[in-house]
């Protein structure tokens, strides 16, 4: 715990020594700084998850109920830093494909802590849509002809992680189950704060990353001669303006995260996680000056 206490104060210090940031050179100079805060973030996200609400819970783990939200925000701790390591490495295409995993997560997790009143335990453990229709495909053909093999494994396994989760088979197949999945995401998104620009400017567009279109694959995966076009494996420059969002997404989830799990109650980690937020903020206000209008 000292030591959690102690790297908490030096990240303060370097924060503060940091704000406002300076007016960069090159942009190696700026990309190293978002760097920086990049890596400080993703360890105030797992000191985060280290903090525990009570002594009994530093004991026994989360309940079921909880330990949803909770896997929720271990989720998206992985994700950043499979993010971070792909912008280290100079290759933001596949960096990219990680934001809108991450926003996804980030406005269930607000959600959930939101309207927990809503859902009752069963219909929080309701699997994703594709899987329900699944189990509907699956039955629909059992009752026409024999199940193939690789059918009756994938209904076995269906099955099996219903029983798992202590999920009735039934009340899922119902049509009016309730599915945090099935709500809009961009109603998600109003509802709970975020900016109606994140979703239409940042969540739509990083689907051209994960479905790419011509224009993508032209841009980044070939070089035009004349009328043909040939291979390119070359690198890009890391985006800058990705680093600032995925972890301005991530610091604004965290701050959601410990107010509901109370795990912080001298706010030591809340105080490091606002100030990397204010010092992100202004980076990234920064970089958007640098490209313009």
């Amino acid at each position: 715990m000292d030591k959690i206490l102690k790297n908490l104060k030096n990240i303060e210090a370097w924060i503060d020594f940091n704000s406002p940031p300076p007016d960069f050179k090159t942009h190696y100079d700026f990309m190293n700084l978002v760097v920086e805060v990049m890596n400080r973030c993703l360890y105030l996200l797992k000191a985060g998850l280290g903090s525990v609400p009570d002594e009994d819970t530093a004991n026994t783990g989360y309940s079921q109920h909880k330990a949803i939200i909770v896997g929720h925000l271990v989720q998206l701790t992985k994700l950043y830093e499979g993010a971070l390591i792909h912008i280290c490495g100079s290759q933001p295409q596949l960096a990219r494909i990680f934001l809108r995993a991450i926003l996804e997560i980030a406005i269930n997790i607000a959600h959930l802590i939101k309207f927990k009143k809503q859902f009752d335990q069963s219909s929080l453990l309701v699997p994703y849509p594709s899987e329900l229709k699944m189990l509907h495909e699956l039955k629909n053909k059992a009752k026409t002809r024999t199940l193939t093999p690789i059918e009756r494994r994938i209904n076995q396994s269906l099955l099996s992680r219903l029983e798992k989760n202590g999920s009735a088979q039934t009340e899922l197949m119902r049509e009016d189950t309730q599915n945090i999945e099935k709500k809009n995401t961009s109603q998600f998104c109003e509802s709970l704060g975020y900016n109606a620009s994140l979703y239409l400017y940042v969540f739509r567009k990083e689907t051209d990353y994960v479905h790419r279109d011509w224009h993508n694959i032209r841009s980044h995966y070939l070089t035009q001669k004349g009328n043909y076009y040939v291979p390119d494996f070359s690198l890009d420059a890391p985006d800058l303006g990705l680093a600032c969002q995925l972890t301005q997404i991530c610091l604004e989830t965290l701050l959601v995260y410990l107010e509901w799990n109370k795990s912080d109650p001298d706010g030591l980690i809340v105080s490091a996680v606002a100030k990397l937020r204010e010092l992100n903020t202004a980076l990234d206000d920064a970089y958007e000056s640098i490209l313009g209008e």
